[in-house]
């Protein structure tokens, strides 16, 4: 189910055919938003992240865009597909034809955003590298590169990858933020080493700096061995939600203190 710029299609071919030679053959930028108990995660930042890649690859935004219109649009889709499941993913496109600007909104069912311990299996990916820069920030930017890291992980027996910057400093997985657990201190990569700043990124950084706990939160640039001299290392995403690693390469990770902050996190915020 989709709904293409407010009609609401079982299949793409539906549209109008200009729109979907528009689709297929523009430039587009995708956000993905996850609606789970009742309510559509994070909204506030997602829109702000949607809008400032909008200005940032020069789209222009009508001015109905606005915070409540897009909300909406996602909640006619919830409506007709709520008897199905009360948990869903949705992927915004936007795309534009002779300077005006469209949207797509696709439906998948999910399961809900929970934290994972089970085994996980990833290294360090060195074949290409993110250029360490304020547009790799943005989704669209590096997504060809994260399909053959996550193929490279696949041919390799693995569930995901640490990927790195031209500097060969840690930039994030394949599949989302990285987190690193040293005593008190919780380390992730800046957004000066290139990692997408997601809006689940931004909303949890924003909740550890507000939360009263014995942590602190360092945004910084990391050299690969901070993963090895960490007591603890997850993975943040709002797709696949928190991945807790128990191993990389040959150093062992408690996980405590991650599920402890973690499901505080969940409890608070989903």
């Amino acid at each position: 189910m989709f709904n293409f710029n407010g009609t609401i299609v079982s299949k793409i071919n539906d549209v109008e055919p200009e729109l979907v030679h528009a689709l297929k053959n523009s430039f587009s930028i995708f956000e993905i938003v996850r609606y789970q108990n009742n309510k559509i995660l994070f909204w506030d930042f997602h829109y702000l992240r949607m809008m400032a890649s909008l200005r940032r690859f020069r789209f222009n935004i009508p001015k109905h865009f606005s915070f409540e219109f897009l909300e909406n649009e996602i909640i006619k889709l919830i409506k007709i597909n709520r008897k199905t499941t009360n948990d869903f993913l949705f992927e915004f496109h936007f795309f534009s034809d002779a300077r005006i600007t469209y949207f797509l909104i696709s439906l998948l069912p999910s399961k809900p955003l929970k934290i994972n311990d089970s085994k996980y299996l990833i290294d360090l990916y060195k074949e290409n590298s993110i250029t360490a820069s304020d547009l790799s920030n943005f989704s669209i930017t590096n997504r060809g590169l994260r399909r053959i890291a996550a193929k490279y992980a696949d041919e390799n027996e693995l569930n995901d990858v640490v990927l790195i910057n031209e500097h060969k400093n840690i930039v994030e997985t394949s599949l989302g933020s990285i987190y690193l657990i040293q005593n008190n201190k919780i380390l992730t990569p800046s957004l000066d080493s290139g990692c997408q700043d997601f809006a689940i990124r931004s909303y949890f950084n924003n909740w550890l700096k507000k939360e009263e706990t014995t942590f602190q939160l360092f945004e910084i640039i990391l050299n690969p061995f901070e993963i090895q001299k960490s007591d603890e290392f997850f993975v943040l995403s709002i797709e696949s939600g928190i991945q807790v690693v128990k191993n990389y390469r040959k150093t062992n990770f408690k996980r405590e203190k991650s599920k402890f902050l973690c499901e505080k996190f969940i409890e608070s915020n989903i």
